[in-house]
């Protein structure tokens, strides 16, 4: 009899004694044994449709359900340990809020181990000092990689189960980059001694408000010490705007068709939540719209709109920073004196001095400010002289992008130093300061509004793919094309338009957006080593970096700057040290007026 039958290993009823069954999601023939199962066919643990739940006694790890061991830890202890783990966290956030609002420091005894374990990891000196503000411009492109990699992941398992049954064993350890509440559903056992639906239901419901309710926190920082809020909020996002938006998006991701392109119909179900049916009218459903929506528009309008509000701002308060013309004329005259302002004059045949210096790479250079020009002479040959205008049109360059480079750097140094002046006076541009440093100048702050923008299209279009119909490849096809085009097209936008200080951090960036679409491609043909090479390559990549060439020019420029120009009025001299694979040099350059 074939409603009585068993179903076959990886294949599920939707109700008992149904002639018909349906194909189960990886690990399929773990989930759906056939034989030995229930009369829908599911292991002992599962439940659901396509055994996708798991039963009472057992918790959810992973894609799998765990029984719940009887000999483990008493119900109590388990109580008392969460109870000291929320304990814990609310002193850790008591003595941040001290240390940040009230400036309290608890003594030196952090930083002597912050400083000892800096010592342990980088080279003492110039080296050192420049590997780790290499690092730090390097890591958050390579979190954004592991978040994406672990997103893209999901196409790897929106095909036919049998093709894609072969895992990654490393995703489940690279998904924790994502710093999602989801991850720690295992903690303690609190899905076994508090209820294994009812902790999933809210795990799955606060994930996506944990970033939003701290980026809440930084607002009222803000009121109580000028740019900290600003400033704590952009690294929030930073480390949790991916995870929560992937978990948003996922939150109302609803699985209608079966791992062979059946459809489910009244049987479809929440992929977050599959005890929960996709069009049922139960309670839990009006949470889960409560969460959805408003996470929704903050992850996809808000925030964007912060950032895009953010650029529009800096660019209304710098504009007139950024002109180095004044205009002097009294009121009812028909004359207007139009000149250079004294300072800012000094400052651009500065900067233009110490990019000119920074490319070529001189060991000892003087520079005489007279009559609006740089003079600069090369001490080492001191019949080399060479005369800069304002413009540096005069100078001699050996190619165009030599030429583009240098003036991309004196702009550079130009308006690091406005905008440390400027954030003095401004909160908001104050908070935002190291974030607007990491980029080569302030007008290009429009990538991160693009970053975000792109992370919530690549969630999107992975979540539509992980739910569509196996049986239509062109979903499939389409799917991978937006997401390669997506991927191409920012690292197409970023090696042209070189938005961070560090050349390092452009090549990585665009690098990372390479490897991310053929981890796309690997995960949907399952080609396994060409996704897991993608992985492994931008770490690959910025170890080298920082290993050979943790010098540029730009930071050569930026050593050089800082200790020329301080408090925006250009000194006597600065000495540094430019390394390379090769070779490492002094370099040093005063200056002069007349």
């Amino acid at each position: 009899d074939v409603a009585s039958a068993d179903p076959d290993a990886g294949f599920a009823r939707l109700v008992l004694k149904a002639e018909e069954a349906y194909e189960c999601f990886p690990p399929a023939k773990l989930r759906c044994p056939g034989r030995n199962g229930s009369g829908l066919g599911c292991a002992p643990g599962y439940q659901g449709s396509l055994c996708m739940g798991c039963s009472e006694g057992h918790f959810s790890s992973g894609r799998s359900c765990v029984e719940c061991s009887g000999e483990g830890l008493p119900s109590w202890l388990i109580k008392m340990g969460l109870a000291l783990l929320l304990f814990f966290l609310f002193l850790i956030a008591t003595f941040i809020i001290a240390h940040t609002v009230y400036s309290w420091h608890p003594g030196q005894h952090a930083q002597e181990w912050l400083n000892y374990i800096q010592t342990c990891i980088f080279p003492p000196g110039v080296l050192g000092s420049l590997q780790q503000k290499l690092l730090k411009g390097q890591l958050p492109v390579l979190l954004q990689m592991c978040q994406l990699w672990s997103v893209l992941a999901a196409l790897a398992h929106g095909e036919d189960s049998r093709a894609a049954s072969w895992q990654f064993p490393e995703l489940p350890y690279v998904q924790r980059f994502q710093f999602t509440l989801g991850s720690f559903r295992e903690l303690l056992y609190l899905q076994c001694y508090l209820g294994g639906f009812q902790v999933r239901f809210v795990l799955a419901l606060i994930t996506p408000v944990v970033p939003l309710l701290l980026l809440l926190c930084c607002v009222i920082l803000e009121l109580f010490r000028r740019g900290a809020g600003v400033h704590a909020g952009l690294k929030i996002l930073t480390v949790f705007f991916i995870g929560g938006a992937s978990t948003c998006m996922a939150l109302r991701s609803c699985q209608r068709f079966d791992a062979g392109g059946e459809k489910l119909e009244d049987f479809a179900f929440l992929r977050q939540l599959p005890d929960l049916p996709c069009d049922a009218d139960w309670p839990e459903h009006h949470w889960v719209f409560a969460v959805f929506w408003p996470c929704a528009v903050c992850y996809g309008i808000l925030i964007p709109c912060f950032l895009f509000y953010l650029y529009t701002w800096q660019h209304i308060v710098l504009r007139y920073n950024r002109m180095p013309m004044e205009i002097k004329g009294n009121k009812g005259e028909n004359q207007l004196a139009v000149g250079f302002q004294d300072i800012n004059l000094d400052r651009r045949l500065v900067a233009t001095s110490v990019a000119y210096v920074a490319l070529t790479q001189h060991g000892a250079v003087c520079v005489q400010l007279r009559g609006g020009q740089g003079i600069i002479t090369l001490l080492d040959h001191p019949s080399q002289t060479i005369e800069l205008d304002v413009d540096s049109s005069n100078m001699r360059f050996k190619n165009e992008s030599e030429k583009l480079q240098h003036h991309a750097i004196t702009e550079m140094l130009l308006e690091h130093c406005i905008l440390s002046e400027v954030g003095k006076t401004d909160r908001l541009l104050e908070g935002a300061k190291e974030t607007l440093l990491k980029y080569a100048t302030c007008r290009d702050l429009w990538m991160e509004v693009v970053l975000k923008l792109v992370a919530v299209a690549v969630v999107q279009v992975v979540s539509a793919a992980q739910v569509a119909s196996s049986a239509d490849e062109n979903d499939f096809l389409i799917s991978l094309g937006k997401v390669m085009a997506i991927n191409l097209g920012m690292a197409s936008t970023v090696w042209m338009v070189r938005p961070y200080a560090h050349p390092q951090v452009n090549d990585l960036q665009c690098f990372c957006f390479l490897c991310l679409t053929a981890s796309a491609l690997g995960f949907r043909l399952h080609m396994a080593w060409l996704s897991r090479c993608a992985l492994l390559a931008p770490l690959l990549l910025a170890a080298g970096q920082a290993a050979l060439q943790p010098d540029s020019p730009e930071s050569l420029a930026r050593r050089l700057w800082e200790d020329l120009v301080i408090d925006g009025v250009p000194q006597g001299s600065a000495k540094t040290s430019v390394l390379s694979r090769r070779h490492s040099l002094d370099v040093s350059l005063s200056l002069e007026r007349e």
